[in-house]
């Protein structure tokens, strides 16, 4: 279950599954982490729905609330568990689709992946605080225009209607598992293909937009920079302490914003690998032994069951190579700086 903050999702959650999930008394967030609710049946189906932060906690920062999903999705299809549904919950009673409303979507598309829109139910929540017929017409935009819904339904995805009754909330849950298990774009990415929290797509849209952030901050940051050389020249001390205060708080944004993109890149596939138990059962056999004779026809030297001119090798001459501790493999980008130097 996914969405902004404030969207509707655990009150949804506790009145499926009869649960005590803790709900946010507004728009701040409540969910900070990934929450399981209690197990339920539904048409003779046992299901347990699954509570996820927005990307507008004021808790953590965007990069931890993608690695605490992608890592808990990761873990859950290493297990080979797969996703019937994803329910998406939008506020009908938001005026427009704000910043941060298109963010979470965004960040939410990227992590789910097009072939999975069919399985997605777009849940509309808070119609009782809008006028009928401004929430039906604000329904009808949201459900044609390419930069909000229209890709989903296009897909096959339903627009669901959530009036916050028992019965309603059936209804939704029945029409989540009507679709077949699936696996997402994200889940793939991290368990198949290995890639780190910051490799995925998600992960890589969220680092482009900290960046186009940072530089933004900077442009503004030389603008008060010139602003306050202007001050110094016609003396103005007020005016002077004003801004100072302003470029300190802009740099620490600055810093802050680095900072988050450096702790999402510094999360490497090893650390998720440990997380979600994976093991590749092919490592742990003994290599298989190099002969001495040169032989076009004989087997390529291997390095963790891999033919060695298979391996990648960075800048530096270093090998992304294989390695096992505790039975639990894990890639290394060594760039091996002092190779380049002629030192052994």
């Amino acid at each position: 279950v996914m969405g902004p903050s404030g969207s509707g999702k655990t009150s949804f959650i506790n009145l499926a599954s009869d649960s005590q999930l803790p709900v946010s008394s507004g728009l701040k967030a409540c969910t900070t982490d990934v929450a399981l609710s209690e197990p339920f049946v539904v048409d003779g189906q046992r299901v347990r729905l699954v509570d996820t932060p927005g990307f507008d906690d004021t808790a953590k920062s965007d990069g931890d609330v993608l690695a605490i999903i992608a890592e808990f999705l990761a873990k859950h299809s290493s297990r080979g568990r797969r996703i019937h549904s994803i329910l998406y919950f939008h506020r009908i009673s938001d005026v427009r689709m704000g910043a941060v409303s298109k963010k979470n979507f965004v960040m939410f598309q990227k992590m789910v992946g097009a072939h999975a829109y069919p399985n997605v139910v777009v849940v509309t929540t808070r119609w009782n605080e809008v006028n009928t017929l401004t929430a039906e017409s604000r329904e009808a935009e949201l459900r044609t225009k390419t930069s909000f819904f229209q890709p989903l339904v296009e897909a096959g995805a339903p627009m669901m209607r959530y009036a916050r009754t028992p019965d309603c909330t059936q209804r939704i849950v029945r029409q989540a598992l009507s679709c077949a298990p699936v696996e997402l774009s994200i889940q793939r990415q991290m368990v198949v293909e290995r890639r780190s929290v910051a490799e995925t797509d998600a992960g890589m849209k969220l680092q482009l937009d900290k960046m186009e952030s940072i530089e933004k901050c900077k442009d503004e940051l030389r603008d008060l920079v010139r602003d306050l050389e202007a001050l110094r020249d016609v003396n103005d001390l007020d005016g002077l302490k004003e801004l100072e205060g302003s470029i300190r708080d802009m740099r620490d944004k600055v810093r802050d914003l680095q900072e988050e993109n450096q702790r999402l890149m510094s999360r490497q596939n090893s650390e998720t690998w440990e997380m979600i138990g994976y093991v590749d059962e092919s490592l742990l056999a003994e290599p298989a032994p190099v002969s001495d004779d040169s032989s076009d026809d004989e087997d390529p030297p291997m390095i963790g069951g891999l033919p060695l001119d298979e391996f990648v090798y960075g800048p530096g001459g270093g090998v992304l190579w294989g390695s096992w501790v505790l039975g639990l493999h894990y890639a290394v980008l060594s760039s091996f700086f002092g190779l380049v130097h002629g030192h052994q």
